[in-house]
């Protein structure tokens, strides 16, 4: 089976992709510490998220849901 390495479709999402890769710049040398500060930071915003979320009169339930 002969694949084509010439799809147009292809092409354009690799070079979409490659721009967007590049927005994050060079890995993390640490990437341990860099996980674990990603993980704080949306444990973070999940709490100011609940809080502000639940002083809507239909937040808790709302928050239950989401949950």
């Amino acid at each position: 089976m002969k694949q084509e390495n010439d799809d147009p479709h292809f092409a354009l999402f690799a070079v979409v992709l490659e721009k967007h890769l590049a927005k994050y710049g060079p890995v993390p040398k640490n990437r341990l510490e860099h996980q674990k500060n990603q993980m704080e930071t949306l444990m973070g915003a999940e709490v100011m998220f609940r809080k502000f979320l639940v002083r809507h009169r239909y937040g808790e339930e709302v928050y239950k849901g989401f949950i």
